[in-house]
């Protein structure tokens, strides 16, 4: 169903957040702290599919993204988003502390 709406509506589209949070989704400390759920490489090879759906028919004209909230931005810097197709990195950080890492040592 993603590629029909993208298709449809690329002009129209700022970007396309392939998941919200994705970490509640994953197994494990790195992920939701449960036993259940998929692994990352699960979770990275959905998240670069729809990437790739994204690109194939957005025309070029669609960035895209997923949403990490879990974990601040250590997820980011662990890697987990890196190689999937990405356009930017939308992280969401839930501290009443600001002490951020600058955005290059995050790749």
């Amino acid at each position: 169903m993603l590629a029909p709406f993208v298709e449809r509506y690329a002009d129209a589209l700022w970007a396309i957040d392939c998941m919200n949070e994705p970490e509640a989704m994953v197994q494990g400390p790195d992920g939701n702290y449960a036993d259940w759920g998929v692994t990352w490489d699960e979770m990275r090879a959905y998240l670069a599919a729809c990437a790739e759906v994204v690109h194939t028919y957005g025309g070029g004209l669609v960035p895209v993204s997923a949403g990490s909230g879990w974990h601040d931005w250590h997820n980011l810097a662990k890697g987990y988003y890196d190689g999937l197709g990405f356009d930017f990195l939308d992280a969401h950080v839930y501290l009443d502390a600001w002490d951020l890492p600058p955005a290059s040592s995050l790749a």
